[in-house]
């Protein structure tokens, strides 16, 4: 299952708000905090966050948007093709010849 996600192209939309939310615990955090030097590096602690997680968003947000304009502008060659309920890209070029064993080669 983790291998499936982190081999999508939009895992990182998704990692980017997690970091964003962790920014944001932190600074509700800092309201039950009295003392003053812990509420401040809490503070820059979320909005540190608050940061990096917008950064990885946008970065990830700009990837799924040159991934689509990439496909469009250079389509796969060949033909999909289902194996077993799998999705398979096939491209077969060459010539068809018959080997000494009787058997065909591409």
């Amino acid at each position: 299952m983790l291998d499936y996600l982190l081999a999508t192209n939009w895992v990182g939309l998704l990692l980017g708000a997690a970091v964003l939310l962790g920014g944001g615990g932190l600074f509700f955090l800092r309201r039950r905090t009295a003392h003053a030097p812990v509420r401040i590096l809490l503070i820059s602690g979320s909005v540190a966050f608050a940061l990096l997680g917008l950064l990885m968003s946008t970065a990830a947000f700009y990837h799924l948007i040159t991934v689509a304009q990439m496909d469009r502008k250079f389509p796969a060659p060949g033909q999909m093709v289902d194996v077993g309920g799998y999705d398979m890209h096939i491209m077969c070029a060459g010539t068809n010849r018959v080997r000494a064993d009787g058997r065909r080669s591409p």
